[in-house]
């Protein structure tokens, strides 16, 4: 470790690597480079005060990697979008996950310190870092909610039956809104700091909320929205409140509130331009008794943006798991491009274009094979967003999936020959 003297204090630097070997509520001073960052999320404390909150993750020249949490202010006005070097004084680590760090409010957050290291690690990742097969300390959890990540499909809500036990099932998963009720997606509340209850107009230009027995002048709007999201196997009618609401529509419930009185037009655009956005929707599943009815209710607690190029990564590595249930089979992840070479390489390649498999062989096709109707359901692919519909994007595949492959389409061109053979016999 080393000490240096920044303009604003003195840090001593604990390489990323040893927190591993430091206690749970250590006190340290770390650097690394702001690999990504998380939206600003919004939380409330038990002293029922709402506090910001942002999860970033940072790296270093050890090659590994650790999430941090900032705090109010500093998360607010945080900007990570051109990968900055950042260092904080008086971090607390915790065993959250895995190993991961939180700057408190009392914690120096420094942004492109004028210190050498800062120096030599900008170095370092510009010219390397930035390709370097990473190893995070903090395990698959959400920083922003504190919750492990239990990936699911829609269609596993029934099938699995989730939510029917005595506490409630939480599931992450990748849908597309598909349908929002605009009509009820509103409604008038107590304007309370403290209640959240659905006022009564009493005609009289007074509104009356029953928990806190009495009458406003006015009301507040607040989010009640049902909507329905989908995926490649089935579709679900979900529940999403203030913050989740917020992120899907990107208006507050006072503004939508003013439009819906004002401009109905300009409401309704709101809505049709949420439509059809894949977003990362983290749940709640209970089942619950409403007049004697059972049902089960999804609520959405949680909307994150998405990923392409780290989701569609992680389906690859999950297409390598299925076909490799032994695990024998070493898979490493090329931090250029995505490709992912198997530890027993056939030498062949898998070709993606968009996302439909088109072609099997050593080299990019010169134009699609017979084989371009078969979808691989990789809703994104490793190429950037902007020229996902062009970029050719190689996968290499063990034996046993070329094998599986290879039978696939001799049965393809088997059904062709005999479907010439029946058609030129039909013709004589």
């Amino acid at each position: 470790m080393t000490a240096r003297e920044s303009p604003h204090c003195t840090v001593t630097l604990c390489p990323i690597a040893e927190l591993e070997n430091r206690d749970n509520d250590a006190i340290v001073d770390v650097i690394g480079v702001c690999k990504s960052v998380e939206d600003v999320s919004r939380i409330t404390t038990k002293a029922s005060r709402e506090v910001s909150k942002r999860a970033l993750s940072l790296i270093d020249t050890t090659g590994k990697v650790v999430t941090v949490t900032l705090w109010g202010e500093e998360a607010e006005k945080f900007d990570g979008s051109e990968q900055p070097v950042v260092a904080i004084k008086g971090a607390r680590v915790s065993d959250f996950g895995g190993r991961s760090i939180s700057a408190s409010f009392s914690s120096t957050v420094m942004v492109n310190p004028d210190i050498p290291e800062a120096f030599r690690l900008r170095t370092w990742y510009d010219e390397d870092g930035f390709a370097l097969n990473s190893q995070s300390l903090t395990s698959s959890w959400s920083a922003s909610s504190g919750m492990k990540i239990n990936w699911k499909t829609l269609s596993d809500v029934k099938n699995e039956n989730m939510g029917h036990g005595e506490k409630a099932d939480y599931f992450s998963c990748v849908a597309t809104l598909l349908f929002t009720r605009k009509d009820t997606c509103l409604y008038r509340a107590c304007p309370s700091a403290d209640c959240k209850k659905k006022v009564i107009d009493q005609q009289n230009g007074m509104y009356r909320c029953e928990k806190c027995n009495r009458e406003f002048p006015n009301f507040k709007y607040r989010f009640l929205l049902s909507a329905n999201l989908a995926d490649f196997g089935d579709n679900q009618w979900v529940t999403c409140f203030e913050e989740t609401a917020e992120v899907l529509l990107g208006h507050t419930a006072e503004t939508l509130g003013e439009l819906k009185d004002t401009d109905e037009t300009a409401f309704d655009e709101v809505f049709q331009k949420a439509n059809f956005t894949m977003h990362i929707f983290k749940n709640r599943v209970k089942l619950e008794t409403y007049n004697d009815e059972s049902r089960v209710k999804v609520t959405v607690i949680e909307v994150q943006p998405l990923d392409h190029r780290e989701y569609s990564r992680r389906l690859l590595r999950d297409i390598h798991v299925f076909l490799q249930p032994d695990n024998r089979a070493s898979l490493t992840e090329a931090a250029e491009g995505g490709r992912l070479d198997s530890g027993a390489p056939a030498g062949r390649s898998v070709w993606l274009k968009g996302t439909t498999l088109i072609y099997v062989g050593s080299g990019p096709p010169a134009t699609p094979s017979i084989i371009s109707t078969i979808s691989c359901r990789l809703p994104a692919m490793l190429c950037e967003e902007s020229d996902r519909r062009t970029c050719w994007s190689p996968v290499e595949l063990t034996s046993t999936c070329v094998f599986q492959l290879n039978i696939i389409i001799i049965i393809i061109i088997i059904i062709i020959i005999i479907t010439i053979i029946i058609i030129m016999y039909s013709l004589l």
